[in-house]
């Protein structure tokens, strides 16, 4: 999944998991896991590993993943689908989720845990300055 904050990443990523009967991994979650809070940005290399074991446990099951977080940037990007590519995930399809910054800043205003809107600004800008570039990553290995 890529989007910005309060684009519908996890709705639409549950969505999928329905159909695909597939298994989501939220970074969200595994923050919740860690550290009691959604929005607690912890350090990351305790989230990475989370991540990491996550990924490894479905894997292991032959199940399909779907990996919810902003991914924004192209360094997360090229982190998750190395994480994907190790675990034997080769078909890995990307999923962006892009409504108008208007539709991602009304529905934050209407969460209880906001993300600051200057990061929604700045989130939403790069994919949709980048959106063909950040396909291309997604065609080879």
């Amino acid at each position: 999944m890529i989007g910005a904050p309060g684009s519908g990443k996890s709705t639409k990523a549950n969505q999928i998991s329905r159909i695909e009967d597939a298994e989501v991994v939220c970074l969200d979650t595994l923050r919740k896991e860690l550290w009691g809070d959604e929005s607690v940005q912890g350090p990351w290399e305790e989230l990475r590993q989370r991540f990491v074991a996550r990924v490894s446990e479905i894997a292991e099951s032959g199940r399909t993943i779907i990996v919810d977080a902003t991914h924004a940037r192209a360094k997360s990007r090229k982190y998750t689908l190395s994480v994907l590519r190790i675990n034997g995930y080769d078909e890995i399809q990307p999923v962006i989720v892009h409504p108008s910054l208007d539709c991602c800043l009304k529905r934050n205003a209407a969460r209880d845990r906001q993300v600051p809107e200057d990061v929604i600004r700045r989130m939403w800008n790069s994919i949709d300055q980048n959106f063909i570039s950040i396909l291309s990553e997604f065609d080879t290995p």
